[in-house]
């Protein structure tokens, strides 16, 4: 086991891998830490690694409470995950991933993560 990887396990972060090559196996992650480098990294100097690490953090509440969407109704993720559907369709999802588990299949269902319905665009 490689060092890097015996670390991760030490520190019970699980390590997700998508196939060689196929970016569209994790899209979102892929958009995501695309804008994160666009609109915090390229063409900025951080003189130390706490400095880059709080540049981050900020940018995580920024992206995750303040910044709009159009795909979500001009919403940002945040506000769109407050909605009341969306609180009784993650209610429910916890309810059926606890299911499945039981039964041994844990499936992950997408309403859940992301709470995506039809907005009518």
């Amino acid at each position: 086991m490689k060092l890097y990887t015996k670390r991760l396990k030490e520190e019970r972060i699980f390590q997700s891998m998508s196939r060689k090559g196929n970016c569209l196996d994790n899209s979102v992650m892929e958009n995501f830490f695309g804008l994160l480098k666009q609109e915090i990294y390229y063409g900025r100097i951080y003189h130390s690694y706490e400095e880059l690490k709080m540049a981050i953090e900020k940018h995580i509440v920024y992206y995750n409470e303040h910044r709009i969407k159009e795909s979500i109704g001009w919403l940002s993720p945040a506000q769109y995950r407050r909605r009341p559907s969306c609180i009784i369709k993650a209610q429910k999802s916890l309810f059926y991933a606890f299911r499945s588990n039981f039964l041994g299949a844990l499936h992950w269902q997408l309403e859940f993560l992301f709470c995506k319905e039809s907005l009518g665009t």
